[in-house]
């Protein structure tokens, strides 16, 4: 995975991906021989890296209590569509609910826990933030979606 050339045409390795692999030294091969056999294990640093599409990113709400009803939208909507690839979720919201509360979001896939804290500080700001982290989640979207519930 990830095996650069170490640009030493006459090493007499292959760099195709493999694991562990041994050569012959040549005079030209400069990986420090501390007194060593001929055939031996090394590897190299990754020259480039295969872009896996997994990311973060934080959806945030200012100011405004977010109404539950809508959140829950937002919610079921997210994990129906990436469920599979939403890896982890959690944050802090300010929610509506007969006053507005604290409530704490974690969840993994598909398993989802919203729980309700205290009521919200009288003398602190709405501020609600949830941070997804997942495999190829349009973060323009989603961010969108979180505000859409503000009230």
């Amino acid at each position: 995975h990830g095996h650069e050339d170490c640009g030493d045409k006459d090493c007499g390795h292959g760099h195709d991906g493999g694991h562990g692999h041994g050569h012959e030294c040549s005079d030209s091969c400069d990986h420090g021989d501390g007194g060593h056999g001929n055939a031996h294990g090394h590897s190299h640093k990754a020259k480039f890296r295969h872009d896996s599409g997994v990311g973060s990113f934080v959806c945030e709400v200012k100011d405004k209590a977010l109404d539950q009803a809508k959140f829950n939208e937002f919610l079921s909507a997210l994990l129906e569509a990436h469920a599979v690839d939403l890896y982890r979720y959690k944050g802090i919201v300010a929610m509506k609910r007969s006053g507005v509360s604290q409530f704490v979001l974690q969840g993994v896939h598909e398993m989802c826990e919203l729980t309700k804290g205290d009521a919200w500080p009288a003398d602190k700001p709405f501020k609600s933030q949830v941070v997804l982290i997942g495999r190829n989640l349009p973060s323009e979207k989603w961010q969108g979606g979180v505000a859409e519930g503000a009230l």
